[in-house]
């Protein structure tokens, strides 16, 4: 098992080194002295390695602890690092989606059913009440009672 003092004193040599600490945690160190918490494991055959950061930006104990939640995955038979890229693209995604864009894709799918006035209408009421309030956040972001509350206020609104 690693220590503070190990991970600290660690010096590059002229080959990459790997300083284990436990159950496939270890502390890559370059010839050129960068230091990375790296983990290493296999999952249906398949060999994965899985960075958690760099030293010292990432401590002994954090790099401990993203270890556990990785590991605690993987014992859940979860891929760590499948999850991850899910996980970040769903981000991607979401931060795409967002309640303007979501609102033109809806009012262009009306467009051979609804008339221009009908459009533009329901265009104007959400220019005028819904673009301020949510135009440029993602649709997972915006709550019920957020939604409600502008909804409300668009209604009591003198015409």
């Amino acid at each position: 098992m690693l220590t503070k003092r190990l991970v600290e004193k660690a010096a590059s040599t002229d080959k990459p080194q790997k300083l284990v600490d436990d159950r496939g945690l270890y502390l890559y160190v370059t010839p050129h002295g960068t230091k990375s918490w790296r983990f290493d494991y296999r999952l249906g055959g398949k060999r994965f390695m899985m960075t958690f950061g760099v030293f010292p930006e990432v401590t002994l104990d954090e790099a401990r602890k993203r270890h556990l939640a990785a590991w605690t995955k993987l014992s859940g038979g979860i891929n760590p690092i499948q999850e991850k890229k899910l996980e970040k693209l769903g981000q991607q995604l979401g931060l795409g989606n967002t309640f303007a864009k979501i609102w033109t894709a809806w009012l262009d799918s009306k467009k051979d059913h609804r008339s221009e006035v009908w459009r533009q209408g329901h265009q104007l009421n959400f220019n005028r009440d819904l673009s301020p309030a949510f135009g440029n956040i993602p649709l997972g972001d915006i709550t019920t009672e957020a939604l409600l509350g502008v909804l409300e206020k668009a209604e009591n609104a003198p015409a």
